[in-house]
C-alpha cells in the first residue's frame, strides 16, 4: 500500500527542484479543482442540526486550497454524524432511568463520534493537521523576510 501523500507545506524532506516543481503544478491542479458545489446546501443532509453544521465548517474549509468538491461526501458525512451524536446526547440526557435505551444510546454516540472522527480527519479538522499547516505558513513567513532584511 502507498504511503500518503502530504502537501508541499508540510513536506519536510530534503526534496529536489525537479520534485519540487512536480508537487507544486500537482497542487495546482488540485486547487483549480471545482468547489461550486460547497456553498449549497446539499438535500443528503439529516436535519436541521446537519444543516446547521454545514454552513459552520464549510466557510472554514474553503479557506483550504486543496477543499473541492470531491469532498463533498465526506463533508456530508461528518455533518450527519455530528447530527446523531448531538441527538444521542440529547437522548441520554432525556431518559436516565433505564438502562437498556441508555446502552442503545451510548453505542451510537460512541459510534457517532467515530465517524465524526474518521470524517473530520479526512477533512484536515484535526488539531494535527491544523498545526502542521500553521507551521509551515509561519516558516514560510520568516524565509520571506529574511530574503527581504537578511538574516538578523
Amino acid at each position: 500500500m502507498a504511503r500518503p501523500r502530504k502537501l508541499l507545506k508540510n513536506s519536510t524532506g530534503d526534496l529536489t527542484e525537479q520534485r519540487r516543481l512536480q508537487k507544486e503544478a500537482e497542487e495546482a491542479a488540485i486547487s483549480n479543482m471545482p468547489r461550486d458545489l460547497l456553498g449549497q446546501q446539499p438535500s443528503e443532509l439529516r436535519d436541521k442540526v446537519a444543516r446547521e453544521t454545514w454552513e459552520r465548517i464549510v466557510p472554514d474549509l474553503l479557506c483550504e486550497l486543496t477543499t473541492c468538491n470531491l469532498d463533498r461526501d465526506n463533508m456530508i458525512m461528518y455533518c450527519n454524524a455530528w447530527s446523531e451524536a448531538m441527538e444521542a446526547q440529547r437522548r441520554l440526557k432525556r431518559n436516565k432511568t433505564d438502562d437498556d435505551y441508555q446502552e442503545l444510546w451510548r453505542r451510537r454516540l460512541k459510534d457517532a463520534r467515530a465517524e465524526c472522527r474518521r470524517y473530520g480527519k479526512l477533512l484536515g479538522m484535526d488539531v494535527s493537521s491544523r498545526l502542521k499547516n500553521a507551521d509551515r505558513k509561519v516558516a514560510n513567513e520568516d524565509e520571506t523576510i529574511n530574503e527581504m532584511f537578511g538574516d538578523i
